[in-house]
């Protein structure tokens, strides 16, 4: 027997970042980088919101450690926020998966990447690096109960990065279509995911938005 399940409602394409409208929330938290915080796109999405209190923590680097995401679960502590919203690539919403972790009353989830590769926004997967060695989290609480992919948040990406995260979209798609654990529902996404990239990666390195 398989089962095939994705809870995680998604919203994507152009101005998706609108269905923060309405979600209603009367305090948020936003992990991210710095790097959203200087282009303003962490103001952006904080305007989006209800919320009449808006926190950013944005001290997160690659490959979060156990020492971030501890400060980052102080700010959590400080704010109590009951919407989490993840800005960010893998390591921004791997951290925000570690800070909900540990939370006895979690907040709604909202993942919003900035990158095509990891799909960590429908994943239950976090990895927190302690002491220089990268543990898993995986625990069905860490999938996010909205994602947002808005293709304007890909449009200033460096080209090292776009061919970074183009080629994990393909690492992906490819472990999925050989995984002992596939299904027909598992394989067309991955044949649709692996086609698309593998012929438009080179016109998106190139400038083709």
């Amino acid at each position: 027997m398989q089962q095939y399940n994705c809870p995680t409602n998604i919203f994507f394409g152009t101005n998706a970042l609108s269905a923060l409208e309405k979600i209603p929330a009367t305090s948020a938290l936003i992990v991210t980088d710095q790097f959203f915080v200087e282009n303003d796109t962490c103001k952006k999405v904080g305007a989006l919101l209800s919320a009449k209190n808006t926190t950013i923590f944005s001290q997160v680097t690659a490959d979060p450690t156990t020492e971030i995401i501890a400060k980052g679960c102080a700010v959590y502590d400080q704010c109590s926020p009951d919407v989490l919203i993840a800005l960010g690539g893998g390591s921004v919403i791997d951290c925000a998966k570690a800070i909900l972790f540990l939370q006895t009353k979690p907040p709604q989830f909202i993942a919003i990447p900035t990158t095509s590769g990891t799909g960590s926004e429908v994943t239950s997967f976090s990895i927190v690096t302690s002491g220089g060695v990268k543990h898993p989290i995986v625990s069905q609480s860490l999938l996010p109960h909205i994602a947002i992919l808005d293709d304007s948040l890909l449009l200033s990406l460096p080209k090292s990065l776009i061919a970074e995260t183009g080629m994990d979209t393909l690492s992906h798609a490819l472990e999925a279509l050989v995984s002992s654990n596939a299904s027909p529902f598992t394989t067309a996404y991955a044949q649709s995911s692996f086609s698309c990239v593998f012929h438009n990666l080179l016109a998106s390195y190139q400038g083709d938005t």
